[in-house]
């Protein structure tokens, strides 16, 4: 298993990021959400472009909302 991330930036930038997001509650578009057996689905939803937003993997039994 893998997992891709981003390094952009250093950690003042994110300390400041992580700031700004809780002053202003600011989240993420989530297009959909999948548990994490079903990654074949979430990367089929991303290789069809019509994804407007975040797919997200689910890891553990909690559900979302």
């Amino acid at each position: 298993m893998q997992i891709f991330g981003s390094s952009l930036g250093d950690y003042g930038e994110f300390h400041d990021l992580l700031g700004f997001v809780q002053r202003t509650g600011l989240r993420p578009v989530i297009d959909s959400e999948y548990p994490l057996d079903q990654v074949h689905a979430a990367l089929d939803r991303l290789a069809s472009g019509a994804q407007f937003g975040k797919v997200a993997l689910r890891i553990g039994a909690q559900a979302a909302g």
